[in-house]
């Protein structure tokens, strides 16, 4: 089977997940970007990957996004191009997405649109800063849009149970809504060298602690200032505590500004860390905090869990209706809860024989979404063999 794949960008997770499509040897897979860099990181693969790809040159304006660049070899390959099927992914208001999504309904081929639920009504990126694109108008205008793409499209490919649920509300039957979450290799997280953790945690004055940690962009959307509010209460009730926070963003030097002193010794900001090296970071921490105000899936959720972590996340983060099960691996908040927040940090505080119990459920959910297992979600949502009708585990702990 040949399956040709249009996205927007090179993330990390889906080059894995790309990887293991072409490692199957099930399938031949043609990849398609529409831009060369992710979070202005361009990617350079060390060797010749599984899977032939091309980053392809736009025509119009250049802007952060490809909204408005129209990429003719995209159009050419769908129009001519032969594939058994077709995959359409990255940003669904593109128009180079929206012209192929049209051609292929034309042309009555075989192709499924993939993507995470939408965003909600009353929410917009913090990183679009056209104000017309976060006006009411074009809410209305998207969700019209997503509407249109859910009835054209034969097949719909679902990040996670809560796109499921969205997107039967734009229109979509449910025989059409395939699960087909994120993935990403969450072994290198259980193999990580037990020297470098003990260092990380003796250079930090972590021994004793309970040691909670955020991984994400250091912006608004993200929680980071819930985060560091709820922090300030326990720290100033708990001296066996300490935060640990990576990422990089806008915020950062405000959110580092705001740490009362009285704390600051507890608190540490590492900025960036690469993917090599995130997994000594996790495995130096002892619960994952993602007080998220929208996240469409949160693939960190797979790498703390992949690092048995418990979990706490909101009620707008994708991930959580997948790999939260709440009193069991971790516990689903409100957003813009910082009290709720509080609470389930000062819970992991009060009762630290039960993390290794949290965190081991926590290793049991994250088996079912490797890689590998995608591939077979994949093809079988390819062959018609997967409608959904449960979660990836089955447990159901959150609800929309």
């Amino acid at each position: 089977m040949k399956i040709w794949l249009l996205t927007n960008m090179p993330s990390f997770h889906q080059i894995e997940f790309f990887n293991a499509i072409g490692n199957s040897r099930k399938t031949s897979l043609s990849v398609r970007f529409t831009y060369p860099d992710y979070r202005g990181v361009v990617w350079k693969p060390e060797k010749t990957p599984p899977f032939d790809y091309q980053t392809l040159r736009g025509v119009g304006p250049r802007t952060e996004t490809a909204c408005f660049r129209i990429c003719p070899r995209a159009i050419w390959e769908v129009l001519f191009g032969r594939y058994d099927f077709y995959i359409l992914s990255g940003g669904y208001v593109d128009l180079t997405f929206l012209i192929c999504a049209f051609l292929l309904w034309l042309c009555r081929k075989h192709w499924a649109i993939w993507g995470e639920a939408p965003w909600p009504a009353h929410w917009r990126a913090t990183w679009i800063e056209y104000r017309t694109a976060r006006s009411p108008l074009a809410g209305k205008l998207r969700y019209m849009l997503v509407s249109v793409l859910m009835r054209m499209a034969p097949r719909v490919f679902c990040v996670g149970t809560v796109a499921i649920q969205e997107y039967h509300k734009y229109g979509a039957r449910k025989d059409k809504l395939v699960l087909l979450p994120y993935t990403c290799d969450v072994e290198r997280y259980q193999t990580v060298d037990p020297t470098a953790v003990e260092r990380i945690r003796g250079e930090l004055d972590l021994e004793g602690k309970i040691v909670y940690l955020f991984s994400g962009r250091m912006t608004h959307g993200k929680g980071v200032d819930l985060l560091l509010e709820a922090f300030h209460e326990l720290a100033k009730q708990r001296p066996d505590v300490a935060l640990l926070l990576l990422g990089d963003g806008p915020e950062r030097q405000e959110y580092e500004e705001s740490i009362d002193e009285t704390i600051r010794d507890r608190v540490h900001f590492f900025g960036h860390c690469s993917q090599a090296d995130l997994p000594v970071y996790f495995n130096a921490a002892d619960v994952f905090t993602f007080p998220s105000r929208y996240d469409g899936w949160g693939l960190v959720v797979n790498e703390a869990c992949g690092a048995a972590l418990p979990i706490i996340s909101t009620k707008r983060v994708g991930a959580s209706y997948d790999l939260v099960v709440e009193g069991k691996n971790g516990f689903v908040i409100p957003v813009d809860d910082a009290k709720a927040l509080l609470e389930r940090m000062r819970f992991f505080a009060d009762n630290k024989e039960r993390i290794r119990e949290f965190g081991a459920r926590s290793l049991d959910l994250i088996a079912s979404l490797t890689p590998e297992k995608g591939v077979d979600l994949l093809l079988q949502g390819i062959r018609g063999e997967s409608p959904a009708q449960h979660s990836a585990t089955t447990n159901g702990s959150a609800k929309p």
